[in-house]
């Protein structure tokens, strides 16, 4: 998001926007793909799309400053967490993904015309941006719920599988994915207190 904001910033000084088609972020290397839109195509919805964000620290609820407001949590009161989050950026706040085209990239990954060619690590890499591409216009339109990942162990204490709560989450309604770049994470679209009922119920789930 911080790449992508400084390519907005630089889009915008020749009078033009952007719009993300993917966002990636692997090993030590990041890297992203836009479209150019010339003015009247996007760029105004650039521009409102640099922002900067108040990140709680100690449950990660997160708040676009532009809007007007903090982290709707409870914690606090202490430096950096509730209303007290430290504001940072600016940042990218719009979606990394174009849900289409991921779709598109992943048909062509799959095709018979690409085994030998395209590897089986980046084939199950475009399946997982997918899905957050998906997670990311669930509903029809893009929330700014689904910018950060949440670590199910952040919730509370011990680590419960990320399948099994993913599951919790889809039967609550909320969308779900994996995140591309870390092993450990989900993105989903639910609030913060219903990711971490979830994560609690889980973990508090008797043995079978």
């Amino acid at each position: 998001r911080v790449l992508l904001a400084a390519a907005a910033r630089s889009a915008g000084r020749t009078g033009r926007g952007i719009v993300p088609v993917y966002a990636v972020s692997k090993d030590r290397y990041c890297l992203a793909g836009v479209r150019v839109v010339r003015r009247g195509g996007g760029v105004d919805s650039t521009a409102e799309n640099i922002q900067t964000v108040r990140i709680c620290r100690a449950c990660g609820v997160h708040a676009v400053v532009g809007d007007g407001d903090v982290p709707s949590c409870e914690c606090g009161p202490a430096d950096g967490v509730g209303a007290n989050a430290v504001e940072e950026g600016p940042l990218w706040v719009g979606p990394l993904f174009d849900a289409e085209a991921v779709r598109g990239m992943r048909r062509m990954a799959h095709c018979e015309e690409a085994d030998g060619i395209i590897s089986g690590e980046t084939r199950l890499l475009l399946d997982t941006i997918l899905g957050e591409a998906e997670v990311e216009c669930a509903g029809g339109a893009y929330d700014t719920k689904t910018m950060f990942y949440r670590r199910p162990s952040a919730a509370g204490s011990g680590a419960p599988g990320l399948a099994v709560v993913a599951e919790r989450l889809r039967r609550c309604g909320f969308a779900v994915s994996k995140t591309h770049f870390c092993a450990r994470s989900l993105r989903s679209d639910a609030p913060a207190t219903e990711f971490d009922g979830a994560v609690r119920g889980v973990v508090s789930r008797p043995a079978p």
